[in-house]
């Protein structure tokens, strides 16, 4: 049963589609998951659980860096803000680029980040809720 492209199924469910996809699925097995982690050279142990492997396929699978630490290296700022929008990568593999480096978020990133989740979506909701003013 070996046959599932992960970096697929990520691209058409997201990785939460995907975990969730993988984890109710009845037909694949652990030993799939096993073998298809070994396949993506990912190490695993047998006291892995099934979920655990499932999460370590899906977070490589939905990695959008393509380039090595010393080509980013070899970036300046603007190129790396151009890269990382190009391939789209997400929040969590940048903050696991960050761990690498053994930096982690300051007070002010979180803060930034914090302030700009709470302005999204109170400007959706926003949207939200004076639509559904003109529509009823």
């Amino acid at each position: 049963m070996n046959n599932i492209d992960i970096k697929v199924l990520v691209g058409w469910l997201g990785r939460g589609g995907a975990i969730s996809g993988l984890e109710k699925s009845r037909k694949l097995t652990i030993d799939d998951l096993r073998a298809m982690a070994v396949d993506a050279g990912i190490e695993t142990t047998s006291k892995l659980k099934r979920s655990e492997i499932i999460n370590l396929l899906v977070k490589e699978a939905a990695k959008r860096i393509n380039k090595t630490l010393d080509d980013l290296y070899e970036m300046n700022r603007e190129e790396l803000i151009a890269y990382f929008e190009d391939v789209e990568v997400e929040a969590p593999e940048l903050v696991d680029l960050l761990k690498t480096i053994d930096i982690t978020p300051g007070k002010e990133s979180r803060k930034n980040l914090v302030e700009l989740v709470a302005t999204e979506i109170s400007e959706t909701g926003r949207f939200i809720r004076i639509s559904s003013r003109k529509g009823g």
